[in-house]
């Protein structure tokens, strides 16, 4: 029996909830750090938010990339369970995000680091189609 594969991305893919849904893929936020506080990007923090206080205050966001050992943790629950994990991140050339996940998944057998070389929406379309190719039975590796 093959193993069952789990599809992960950083949020910056940006997909829809409904789309993450169907698609069943799992994101973990990247960082988004807001006057000197960190939040993690569309889950305690919203776009909406970061457009609020640029009007008032005229304060622009940084972005720090998902560390090794955070993607390590949230993809160890899929691979305690035998579970193969692809987790795809917004392109190298944007951030080190791709670097760390490259590492964890050095240290951790079945997880499959991919870079989209991309962000946003052209990272969601690689989410999807990488989805699409598991779903018709395509092997994670």
């Amino acid at each position: 029996m093959e193993k069952k594969i789990v599809l992960c991305a950083d949020s910056t893919c940006d997909l829809s909830p409904e789309l993450k849904e169907r698609y069943h893929v799992h994101c973990f936020p990247f960082h988004v750090i807001l006057e000197n506080k960190t939040y993690g990007d569309g889950y305690d923090l919203m776009p909406d938010q970061i457009y609020e206080v640029y009007r008032a205050r005229k304060v622009l966001p940084k972005t720090a990339a998902i560390n090794m050992a955070e993607y390590a943790e949230f993809c160890q629950q899929w691979l305690s369970e035998d579970c193969d994990v692809i987790y795809i991140t917004i392109g190298s050339g944007l951030s080190a995000a791709f670097n760390n996940c490259r590492m964890a998944a050095e240290e951790l057998p079945g997880m499959y680091a991919v870079d989209s070389r991309n962000l946003s929406s052209g990272t969601g379309l690689l989410v999807i189609a990488a989805a699409e190719r598991i779903a018709a039975g395509m092997p994670a590796a």
